[in-house]
């Protein structure tokens, strides 16, 4: 339904729902069909709004739309003011007065005879002068009603007194002339549904009402324009215009009373509507001059013959009382009018006294227009001429110097994006053009190219002044664009080309050369930008966004006019896209499928983008569910993982085999209840979802909501929902209120990092059996498969954090004091986990409990007996909506649930040692060894290593605390030696075997909840042989132990930098000094300096100690470590940085350019350790990123098709390609987007993952 028709309703219902103030009195004729553009104008729904500009069917404009006084003045009286939807919206051609009457022979007449200067327009306005006025503090009004329409426009005028800036003055010669300095007022629409105080009764039916004002603040010129209906409803204007009504009327009175109607000839079927303005004439007059009001009676033979019973209504509705007098016969039944206030100088519009007016003058345009009707009637057009309002508008908006002639056929489009009329002065141009620039500087320079169009190409007085087209280049400049009109196919020109000429030569490119279409998009964002010129860049600004192309545009890009028919348009398409980039065809189609409302091209948009058939398709989202999307998309394309799940019935583990199955490193226990979700979730929904995947005829699939509540609720919670009905749930499409909307909020980053490696270690050398850890869920997400590598759960998500709460040790928990068992271990048991509390507070504001909470948890609610008793109501509840699946998640906590689901749902293949093998941890688990070495009292012969092995699933890369890093800089500080300090313990930890299948979670969120955002620069290849386990005195073993000396001397190098400028911070220039003057400072400075020094050079000897290397060993590798900590220049090394006066000649800035050079000698000594080494080479097989804050975001996944050597961007539905692998690099690369990685083995990664292709169900 219209949006005028609704606003209706409600002005009904607020007056009543009076039957004569219906939309312009039944003039809003609301139709289906789409109305015709008026003259120069176009329809609303073809002005498209972009935030920054309109796209309109002639070109696009600025946003605000800005127009010099003379031209709103025209596009007012054109009923063109087309940014104003609800002034469009008024249907001004077919309303009931539009359509019975055509003006065009009074406009010709008007036009040939009287005012040969004024254009034809479609609102031909009468003044009312009684409503036009100038108040005394300078606010005009000034009120009309159009001859054509009916309808009634009032414009409220308020000025800033005593300003002339925007006056026109043209003392000599008109506007023309040179003498002509002001530019008239350049008004923009500032609110289109302006609200006024007063009440919107019968008095004043407003329709639209909008507020224009002048973009120049100093003016402060604001106006308000009101257009309302019709006063009285055509319905009485054409009984009082049907002649023969009025004659059939008169003989049946004649029948039924001949003696009293017996009045011979007469013409009162003519008088209709004279008569009813003369009883609105006699009341205006005795209000004015204080008679009585002049009493009108029913039986009096005219208004009876004319009138009768049926016009009691419309009198009711003029506000005539009905009274009587006399009594049986002489009874006498009349209307008597309450006089209106008289008319002392103005009326005001709206009032009472108004609307009378407004009556008057309508009945009385009846009646001309009845006059107009008959050819043989002459037209008194003088009096009509005085009676037109225009000139009068021209006064009011001070353009009154501005003539009225005809710009017919000249006002272009560069006229109009201007905002002025052909005929203005060169200095008015000018003006306009330099005011609008100041008010939309982002237009400046396609507002100067106008100007300059106007200039060079416009025929008339403008074109022919050569001082204005001088001044017009001036302002644009030359640009050198030769390459890109090479592009363009435009030849090499001195002359600077038009916006006109580009886009003219572009789209003819885009049109006759489709192997163009690529590098035609590649360029013009760039040279649009070096020319600063909107236009240009509304042909690229879909791009980035994937927006909507211009429908124009888009026929260009498909090489078709547009009447071709859709036949030919999916031709042209199939034959385009084997040149250009299919996203840019099918954006094409799309395009002008929407313009055509044809689903047919719709579809084929989408055929050509999703390309082949067998390509992969998207999934919907279901409700926060990007992050689980964006896994399913990943492990679908894991061979092991595609095979489990088709070949679940052989990998199935039962019921009988439950008691027996143990989970990862740590052993935990199968519940019933998840041994139930998990074969539902692996057998059923998993297994189901992945053959839609296959065999979709065209995508996206939809995961099942059982899945999803597999996954995104726990145990727990699922098993307290299948008991109660506690918890809001959602059935067959029904969704509940909830008091927040959790849909709404985007998923997050993790809440929490998952538990760090634990810093004590148990002399058990085997973990314990029966562990009744319950199963990996939400709360838990790294509890089956291990924490991940590094993380902590209690500290700062921070890279400079990490390392340092991995050195929070007591004494007690160094290996190798007295009493502890220094024995190698094989496995950690699940009690070393349990040390790490992991208590956080969700979105949905539980707390979750820890490890020790949730075992007590576990033991009450996921006993065997309780899901058991009632598997049928536990699947039910899974496949039923709840409020809890739509609370945001993450994507690490989701593959940990769904990598728990699969291995407790199937059986084991292998066990080794106590650790029972399945697909999933041969897939993704890898084992670490974490040694800490010690030594009594310094002894180095003393040397006590302790070993402890775990199983992880996760690596975990921590991004820099400002700046990007690279990806091994990241996750360094996993595998790097920590010193104990205060003893002779250091710890690092080693990989000692990898899966086929590695994954880095980048941890982004930081202590306070914020996530970093700062890059980590990955690469499409990961050699991680710098990580993995090697003996004493082996090479690996060699390198490891040198980048850690060279870090440490990279870590001291740092302190003195630090040191340096915190000295600055006293004003004084820092040197090197081997002989202290009188300068110094203090002793306390040089103190700290020589203390640093030491320090540095013992932490250097001390490395060497711990590596089993001296100054005089005779193994090579250790004097070459050496080198890298001890300079050879005892006195050199020896220096002490003092600070000196400012009267010192040395300079500090030569002590900080040695430090660099060492600091960048250092790094580059490290970038270059582990060079060649590749025995442990990974391909970057998929990203999943985030964008958004550590509160909420978007997730999607970017996969890598080995095979068709291209990337594939799932974000939700829409599957989108990239083949230039650095590309896209460098894009992850330039932001924090990239959260969790995943890497496959180099040398077999076709056994391991592939992009399974579809096949359609069907297809041939």
């Amino acid at each position: 339904m219209c949006k005028d028709f609704i606003a209706q309703q409600q002005h009904d219902a607020r007056y009543g729902g009076r039957a004569l103030v219906k939309v312009a009195t039944t003039a809003m004729a609301f139709k289906s069909t789409p109305r015709g553009p008026g003259a120069k104008g176009f329809r609303p729904d073809e002005i498209v709004e972009m935030g920054w500009g309109y796209e309109t069917p002639v070109g696009l404009f600025a946003q605000p739309y800005v127009r010099s006084a003379p031209l709103f003045i025209q596009d007012l009286f054109d009923h063109n003011l087309w940014e104003w939807k609800e002034f469009m919206a008024l249907d001004v051609d077919n309303n009931t007065f539009a359509k019975e009457f055509d003006p065009s022979r009074v406009r010709n007449m008007l036009e040939s005879r009287v005012m040969p200067a004024v254009p034809p327009t479609k609102h031909m306005m009468i003044l009312l002068p009684s409503q036009t006025c100038i108040q005394t503090d300078g606010s005009r009004t000034i009120s009309a009603v159009c001859f054509h329409c009916l309808y009634h426009f009032t414009l409220h005028i308020q000025a800033n007194p005593g300003h002339d800036l925007c006056r026109v003055r043209t003392p000599t010669g008109g506007i023309s002339s040179a003498d002509a300095i002001n530019g008239p007022h350049q008004l923009y629409l500032q609110f289109p549904t302006f609200e006024a105080s007063s009440d919107e009764s019968k008095y004043n039916p407003v329709l639209a009402r909008g507020l224009y004002a002048c973009i120049s603040e100093s003016c402060g010129l604001q106006v308000v324009v009101e257009v309302s209906a019709p006063r009285i409803d055509a319905k009485w204007i054409n009984l009082l215009t049907d002649q023969e009504r009025i004659k059939k009327r008169l003989e049946d009175l004649k029948v039924a009373d001949p003696e009293r109607f017996d009045i011979g000839p007469n013409e009162w079927h003519k008088a209709g509507l004279r008569q009813l303005v003369t009883y609105l004439k006699d009341l205006l007059d005795a209000a004015d001059h204080g008679k009585e009001p002049r009493s009108l009676s029913k039986r009096n033979k005219r208004f009876e013959a004319v009138m009768g019973p049926e016009f009691y209504e419309l009198f009711r509705f003029l506000e005539y009382q009905e009274f009587s007098r006399g009594e049986g016969d002489e009874e006498e039944h009349f209307f008597l009018q309450n006089l209106p206030e008289p008319c002392n100088t103005t009326t005001q519009p709206g009032s009472r006294r108004g609307f009378f007016e407004d009556v008057a003058l309508e009945s009385r345009i009846h009646g001309e227009r009845e006059i107009f009707r008959s050819p043989s009637v002459p037209l008194n057009l003088d009096e009509l001429n005085r009676s037109l309002a225009k000139r009068d508008f021209h006064i009011a908006l001070d353009c009154n110097a501005y003539p009225s002639q005809s710009t017919n056929g000249a006002l272009t489009y560069h006229f109009r994006f201007l905002g002025i009329m052909p005929d203005f002065h060169r200095k008015l141009v000018e003006n306009a053009c330099a005011r609008l620039s100041a008010f939309s500087p982002d237009f400046k320079a396609t507002f100067e190219d106008s100007m300059y169009t106007v200039a060079r190409d416009t025929s008339g007085h403008l074109g022919l002044n050569t001082d204005f087209l001088r001044r017009a280049k001036a302002v644009v400049g030359q640009d050198n664009d030769d390459m890109f009109n090479e592009t363009w196919g435009l030849a090499p020109s001195n002359i600077r080309r038009t916006d006109d000429e580009i886009i003219t030569a572009v789209r003819k490119k885009l049109r006759d050369s489709p192997e163009s279409i690529d590098i035609t998009f590649d360029m013009l964002p760039v040279y649009a930008k070096s020319r600063g010129s909107k236009r240009l860049l509304r042909l690229v600004d879909w791009l980035p966004a994937q927006l909507p192309m211009p429908v124009d545009l888009a026929f260009d890009v498909l090489g078709a006019r547009p009447d071709d028919s859709s036949k030919q348009l999916m031709l042209n398409a199939e034959n385009r896209a084997k040149f250009a980039k299919a996203g840019i065809i099918a954006n094409a189609m799309r395009s002008v499928a929407r313009h055509r409302e044809d689903p047919a091209l719709s579809r084929q948009a989408e055929i050509t983008e999703e390309g082949p058939i067998t390509n992969p398709v998207g999934l919907e989202n279901i409700g926060n569910t990007c992050y689980l999307n964006s896994i399913i998309q990943y492990l679908y394309t894991v061979k092991p993982i595609r095979k489990l799940v088709d070949d679940y019935a052989e990998n199935k583990l039962e019921v009988d085999d439950m008691e027996r199955r143990r989970i990862g490193g740590s052993k935990v226990k199968v519940q019933p209840v998840d041994l139930i979700i998990g074969q539902y979730f692996t057998g059923e929904a998993l297994q189901t979802l992945f053959s839609q995947m296959t065999t979709i005829f065209r995508g996206p699939c939809a995961p099942s909501q059982g899945l999803a509540n597999a996954v995104l609720l726990s145990s727990e919670q699922l098993l307290r929902l299948s008991k109660s009905d506690a918890l809001p749930q959602v059935h067959a499409g029904m969704f509940p209120v909830p008091a927040t909307n959790v849909r709404s909020t985007p998923p997050p980053l993790p809440a929490r990092p998952t538990p760090a490696v634990p810093l004590k270690h148990t002399a058990d050398t085997s973990a314990a059996d029966d562990s009744d850890q319950p199963l990996i869920d939400l709360t838990e997400p790294s509890r089956s498969s291990s924490p991940t590598l590094m993380g902590d759960a209690a500290s700062d998500r921070s890279f400079d954090q990490a390392k340092a709460d991995a050195m929070e040790i007591s004494e007690d928990d160094v290996p190798g004091t007295p009493d502890k068992d220094t024995s190698t271990i094989q496995a950690q048991g699940p009690d070393a986990s349990a040390k790490v509390k992991d208590d956080v507070e969700m979105t949905d504001g539980e707390t979750v409990a820890s490890d020790d909470d949730n075992d007590t948890a576990a033991n009450s609610t996921n006993s065997p007996e309780d899901p058991a008793s009632d598997t049928e109501g536990l699947l039910r509840t899974l496949k039923v909506k709840h409020e809890l699946t739509m609370i945001q998640q993450d994507v690490d906590e989701i593959m940990g649930r769904v990598l728990g689901l699969l291995q407790a749902s199937i059986r084991p293949t292998s066990i080794e040692g106590d650790i029972q093998i399945e697909t999933v941890m041969q897939t993704f688990f890898f084992k670490v060894i974490m040694r800490t070495v010690s030594y009594q009292n310094g002894d180095l012969k003393s040397r006590q290593e302790t070993r402890t092995a775990e199983f992880f699933r996760n690596l975990t890369a921590y991004p820099a605390p400002d700046g990007p890093c690279t990806l091994y800089q990241a996750l360094d500080n996993n595998f790097d030696r920590e010193e104990i300090e205060g003893t002779t313990t250091s710890r690092y930890s080693s990989i000692e075997s990898l899966p086929p299948i590695l994954h880095v979670l980048v941890q982004r969120t930081k202590g306070d909840g914020t996530k970093n955002p700062n890059p980590v620069v990955i690469d499409d290849y990961l050699q991680l042989d710098r990580y993995m386990d090697a003996p004493e005195g082996s090479d690996l073993m060699y390198l490891r132990e040198s980048s850690w000396a060279l870090k440490k001397q990279r870590a001291a190098l740092m302190e003195r930098e630090n040191q340096l400028s915190a000295m600055d911070n006293i004003h004084h220039p820092i040197m090197p000094n081997n002989d202290a003057d009188d300068h110094m400072i203090g002793s306390e400075d040089s103190v700290t300096l020589e203390t640093s020094d030491a320090a540095y050079r013992a932490n250097g000897e001390f490395t060497l100690q711990q590596a089993g290397l001296t100054d005089d060993s005779a193994d090579q590798r250790g004097a070459e470590l050496l080198g890298f900590l001890v300079s050879d220049d005892d006195a050199e090394s020896e220096q002490i940085l003092t600070p000196q006066t400012p009267d010192s000649g040395d300079d500090a800035g030569d002590v900080r350019h040695t430090l660099q050079q060492d600091l960048n000698s250092v790094q580059l000594q490290l970038d270059s350790l582990f060079e060649g080494m590749n025995n442990y080479n990974y391909a970057l097989h998929a990203v999943v990123c985030h964008s958004g804050s550590g509160r909420g975001g978007h997730y999607w996944v970017w996969i890598r098709d080995f095979e068709e050597k291209i990337w594939r961007k799932y974000n939700d539905t829409v599957v989108s390609e990239e083949r230039d692998t650095r590309k896209l690099l460098d894009t992850l690369n330039s932001s924090g987007d990239p959260y969790f990685l995943c890497y496959v083995r180099d040398a077999d990664k076709g056994d391991h993952v592939s992009v399974p292709k579809r096949e359609p169900a069907g297809l041939d």
